[in-house]
């Protein structure tokens, strides 16, 4: 039996299919960004230590305060790598793409 409540699809439609959509995105792009972080060998260019600040415009390498965002380390780039974008890629191709597969089967756009 087919679900006709208005307040069903309306919440699908609005919510469920875009939490898929950016779900699928973040697969997509998280997928992407590993195999050029493995490809270009970043993980030897950019230590993975919480001493060493990268130097870009957010560390105000002239002696001011940079352009507003956190400044950040070889370790916090590492961590975004290996502990959240390595791990959800594999959290959904784990067990033949059953999560990826799930998410897919509900979202539309799913370039990011």
């Amino acid at each position: 039996m087919p679900i006709t409540n208005k307040e069903a699809i309306k919440f699908s439609n609005e919510k469920l299919r875009v939490v898929a959509d950016l779900m699928a995105q973040l697969y997509n792009i998280g997928k992407s960004m590993n195999d050029e972080w493995t490809a270009r060998g970043l993980a030897t260019v950019i230590p993975d230590d919480a001493g060493q600040i990268l130097y870009d415009s957010a560390y105000g390498t002239d002696g001011t305060d940079g352009d507003g965002r956190p400044v950040v380390t070889g370790q916090d780039l590492h961590n975004i790598v290996r502990g959240n974008a390595d791990f959800f890629v594999a959290l959904l191709e784990a067990n033949s793409d059953e999560r990826l597969n799930m998410i897919l089967s509900v979202a539309v756009n799913t370039r990011g």
